[in-house]
This record gives C-alpha cells, sequence and structure tokens, in this order.
C-alpha cells in the first residue's frame, strides 16, 4: 500500500509539473491569430513564421553560439575546480565547494546588475563576449556539482597507477580520467548549455538591444504581441531539451 500511495503521489507531482507545458504545446497548433485554449483548427503557420522569421532565427543562432561556449567554458574551469576539490583536504574543501555554488545562491538579478555595471566599464556589454562570461558563472556550481559527484566514485587506484608508470597529469587526464567520467562529462556540459540557453535575467541587463537571445527575443515579443509564435518557439524549445537530457542515457548504455 505505501508503494502503491508514492506512486500515485509521484504521478501527481509529474502531472502537475507537466500541466503548463500541456497547455502550451497545443497552442502552437492553433489556426487563430491569438492566444486562447482550446486551440481553434490545426495549422503549421507558427511554426513557419518562426523558422523563416531573421529576427527569431538570430536570436536563436545566438543562444546556439553563447550557450556552446558557454558550456565549453564552464566544463573547462568546472573540471580542473572539481579536480582540485577531489584532491584538496575535506576542512578546504567545504568552504571551496561553497564559493563554487555561490552563484546558484545569489539572486541572479544581482548578478545581473553588477554584471551590468561592470561590462559598462569594460565595454562588454553588448557582446556575445560579455554574456559567454556571464552564463559560465552561472552554469560552473552545475559542472561542479555533476562532476564533484564523479569524482566521489572514481577509481584513484587508476589514476595513481598511471601516475607510478610515470604519467604526467595531461597525459592521465586524457588516458585516464577523461574516459571513465565521459558521461558525466556530458551530462556536465549538457547543464552548462542548458542554463544558457535559457537564461534570460543577465541577457536583459547584458545583452545588445539589437542582438538578442533567444529567451530574450520571446521576452520583448511578450511586451509588444502575444500570439501563437511564442507557443511554437516554446514548443521547439521544449523538444530541444528533452534530447539534450537523453544524450547522456546514450552514454550510459554505451558504458554499461
Amino acid at each position: 500500500k505505501g508503494n502503491r500511495g508514492a506512486k500515485i503521489y509521484t504521478l501527481a507531482i509529474l502531472l502537475l509539473l507537466s500541466l503548463p507545458i500541456a497547455v502550451v504545446l497545443p497552442i502552437a497548433f492553433t489556426k487563430s491569430a491569438f492566444l486562447a485554449f482550446p486551440p481553434q483548427g490545426f495549422s503549421l503557420k507558427w511554426f513557419h513564421d518562426f523558422l523563416t522569421s531573421p529576427v527569431w532565427q538570430a536570436a536563436w543562432l545566438r543562444s546556439l553560439l553563447v550557450a556552446t561556449a558557454t558550456g565549453f567554458a564552464a566544463l573547462f574551469l568546472g573540471l580542473g575546480a572539481s579536480l582540485a576539490l577531489a584532491r584538496m583536504p575535506s576542512h578546504w574543501g567545504k568552504p571551496f565547494f561553497a564559493f563554487l555554488i555561490a552563484p546558484l545562491i545569489a539572486p541572479r538579478i544581482v548578478l545581473a546588475v553588477g554584471l551590468f555595471y561592470l561590462y559598462a566599464k569594460l565595454g562588454l556589454s553588448g557582446t556575445n563576449l560579455g554574456l559567454i562570461i556571464g552564463h559560465t558563472v552561472l552554469a560552473i556550481p552545475y559542472v561542479v556539482v555533476t562532476l564533484a559527484a564523479a569524482f566521489k566514485h572514481f577509481d584513484w587506484r587508476l589514476d595513481d597507477a598511471a601516475k607510478t608508470l610515470g604519467a604526467s597529469l595531461p597525459n592521465r587526464l586524457r588516458t585516464v580520467m577523461l574516459p571513465l567520467l565521459m558521461p558525466s562529462l556530458v551530462a556536465a556540459f549538457l547543464f552548462a548549455f542548458i542554463t544558457s540557453f535559457d537564461e534570460l535575467t543577465i541577457a536583459l541587463f547584458v545583452s545588445g538591444g539589437l542582438q538578442t537571445t533567444l529567451p530574450k527575443q520571446m521576452w520583448d515579443d511578450m511586451q509588444l504581441q502575444l500570439n501563437p509564435t511564442l507557443a511554437a518557439v516554446a514548443a521547439t524549445l521544449t523538444a530541444a531539451i528533452v534530447v539534450l537530457v537523453l544524450i547522456p542515457t546514450f552514454f550510459k548504455r554505451e558504458d554499461a
């Protein structure tokens, strides 16, 4: 009975979390020119408008570029930080870990305002580099948490054996650590990618008025007009994120 109750409770939570998506997705296929539920008729017009609009495509490509660069930057920095965290004494590790995940605790609006004033002095406002730096700050905690958990289960005897045989740290990383940590590395990269791709607050403050990211373009469009194109964009994003989330599963199956 207890197990059945837990299943029902879990199913109820899943349904509650899926409810907004269940409302938005059908609207993306409506014939109506206005947002309305239930949708009226069936049409792919709004997907066509999204996929052929120069404004939407520029925002999509910029988000893709920034998110990819953010993913690699956060993975590179987070891997080094996680490796240092795994090898340092516990009395130093705890405060260092707290420092690394501080961007998760601090309100994003505080980070965004701080970056806005900093970028105004450095001339980075409205640049892709500024967005990548800001998004990397937000993404590093997700990478550190993911890789710190992986390093806890890592068999350090393999690294010690390679070190005994004369392998340098770069060689041990390339031949021992990275292959064994590949599923966690892929998961960490995807966390960083999705964090950047879906981020709005920092984009509102530091992205340019003419060149925007996809979430900011959605926000700007909501201020001017509400039409089913927004639902089509949301449906496309949902499908893309589902695919990205499923990617680590294939890596785990290959390892198994």
